[in-house]
């Protein structure tokens, strides 16, 4: 999921809210959000990164039916966690 930046910029001139303390609001918000879901973590974390808008919710999951830790976040081309395509696929 992504935020749209822009209208957190409109905000920030229009309403005198700075633009870390309306991301800083979402991400809390999207954090209890998350704590309402079923099998939620305590250890989580929410980040919406301040340049592209994008949000990632962090949370490791425990227990006897532990799959991969989950994040909203694909790895892009290039980026930590991405691999190159195989020779000859």
């Amino acid at each position: 999921m992504d935020i749209d930046l822009n209208v957190l910029k409109s905000l920030e001139s229009e309403k005198d809210i700075s633009l870390d303390q309306a991301i800083k609001a979402i991400e809390d918000a999207l954090l209890v959000a998350y704590h309402k879901t079923e099998s939620a973590t305590t250890s989580a974390r929410v980040e919406i990164d301040r340049k592209t808008g994008h949000v990632t919710v962090w949370a490791a999951e425990t227990g006897r039916t532990a799959r991969c830790c989950g994040s909203t976040t694909t790895p892009r081309p290039g980026s930590a966690g991405s691999r190159p395509p195989r020779p000859g696929r």
